[in-house]
């Protein structure tokens, strides 16, 4: 038996479509024109990445100044703790939701469900008087 016979499963499935899209496709990281003092006091983010001058890059969450160094934490886990010198930062970025790139997710989502809605209709012999 095919898992998409199953009561309930081709809508789970595209609801983690729906979901897995969502979660990657509406934001990016954008450069803060401001120092990285300025930035986390005045926005409070949750995360930054950071450039530092040697080009090397990483995503601190939970960042915060302290005295001259930028202190956070990096991986999945939360255990590995990175301190960089406010003097090495290259450029910090925040993330932000990107118009253009939510307009674009909106348009495929909408692809898949009208798609879906066929295929299902398609199956079941319905026709919309056509």
């Amino acid at each position: 038996m095919s898992p998409f016979r199953r009561p309930g499963a081709r809508r789970r499935a595209i609801a983690l479509l729906l979901m897995s899209l969502s979660a990657a496709g509406c934001t990016t990281w954008q450069t803060a024109k401001v120092t990285p003092q300025v930035l986390l006091e005045t926005e409070k983010p949750k995360s930054v990445r950071v450039t530092a001058q040697d080009d090397t890059r990483q995503v601190l969450r939970g960042p915060r100044i302290a005295t001259d160094t930028l202190r956070g934490l990096r991986g999945w886990n939360g255990k590995d703790s990175v301190a960089v010198a406010v003097t090495d930062i290259g450029r910090i970025e925040r993330q932000r939701v990107s118009p253009a790139r939510t307009v674009v997710l909106l348009a495929i989502l909408g692809g898949v469900i009208a798609g879906a809605v066929a295929m299902g209709s398609m199956q079941m012999g319905l026709s919309f008087g056509y």
